[in-house]
């Protein structure tokens, strides 16, 4: 099981640049913990593996992340440019969905 501090941010952006629209996104969820880069150990991946977007899942309880992991999602929220890497963007998810 997959518990809710895994899925954070290791450090809360206070600032992530101005908003795009809502969107909804769809690809992979994925789970990858790395000590350079954007503190987001989820990602969401094109079927290529490319990435879409870092995720930010503070926004929404879920008490068990597995059943989505690996897995063909949908994800709606807010749009932000990252700081430091404007042409990479991290969503703040509102709403996660299976893909069927």
């Amino acid at each position: 099981m997959v518990t809710p501090d895994e899925t954070q941010a290791r450090e809360a952006a206070p600032d992530l640049g101005p908003a795009k629209a809502p969107r909804l996104l769809t690809g992979q969820l994925v789970r990858e913990i790395e000590t350079t880069g954007p503190a987001y150990p989820i990602r969401l991946k094109s079927q290529e593996g490319r990435l879409i977007a870092y995720v930010d899942l503070s926004g929404i309880y879920l008490s068990d992340l597995s059943p989505y992991l690996n897995e063909r999602v949908f994800i709606r929220g807010q749009i932000h440019p990252l700081p430091n890497a404007p042409a990479q963007v991290v969503i703040l998810a509102e709403s996660l969905r299976l893909a069927e």
